[in-house]
């Protein structure tokens, strides 16, 4: 069974020995246990692999409600890039932890973000080298005056989930994601929840874990 409630970090155990790891990351003012169905859902199609979602360090007082990556309370253009890279330091440091842990690589390591969460693993692929081999990206956007790297982007799926009623990270974010990828020599998806919100719907996990499946027969042995 999922480590889940108040706050704590899930862990999905492999059955076996982990040939892959999906570590996922929540959006500002949630906590892991927004990942908790998509977990459910993915350890059945994927009984090989262990997930993991952290916690985030910080108390999101600014949502009154759960935990940040980075302080979202008075962002601005004079601190964006200075708090973006804070937290992406983060999460780098926490993928390689985990797989430090489970014996994992580049390529048996995907990633899954939703809305902060996401941002700050798209920020990761501004380096040649990137940690991980695929993205699930829900409600994620472009970071404002950010470059990617074609290197890294070329090293990777991005796969992106939105909802189409999303009031919060509106549709038009994703669709521009999309096209900074593509231009960044990417070949990304896009799947829209029609009637999803800012939330990840049954039909986003129900695709995640389509392309959960076909990135294992691709590239894990």
């Amino acid at each position: 069974m999922a480590v889940a409630r108040q706050g704590r970090p899930l862990l999905r155990q492999a059955a076996g020995e982990a040939s892959l790891g999906v570590i996922a990351f929540h959006d500002a003012g949630a906590t892991p246990d927004q990942f908790d169905a998509a977990f459910n859902a993915w350890a059945n199609v994927l009984p090989q692999a262990v997930f993991y979602a952290p916690r985030a360090p910080m108390p999101c007082l600014a949502a009154m409600r759960g935990y940040q990556w980075y302080e979202i309370d008075g962002i601005g253009p004079e601190n964006i890039e200075e708090r973006l890279a804070e937290g992406q330091e983060l999460v780098a440091d926490l993928i390689q932890t985990f797989q430090d842990q489970f014996g994992l690589d580049r390529q048996t390591t995907i990633v899954a973000g939703f809305s902060q969460g996401a941002v700050l693993l798209t920020g990761l692929l501004k380096d040649d080298e990137p940690p991980y081999g695929q993205l699930l990206s829900f409600s994620g956007q472009p970071i404002p005056d950010a470059s990617l790297d074609a290197a890294a982007v070329s090293q990777t799926e991005q796969a992106l989930f939105h909802g189409a009623e999303d009031d919060v990270v509106p549709l038009a974010f994703a669709e521009s994601l999309f096209r900074w990828f593509a231009d960044a020599g990417g070949n990304p998806s896009l799947y829209v929840e029609e009637q999803g919100g800012h939330d990840i719907g049954e039909g986003s996990i129900r695709r995640a874990a389509e392309q959960l499946q076909e990135y294992r027969d691709r590239f894990v042995r």
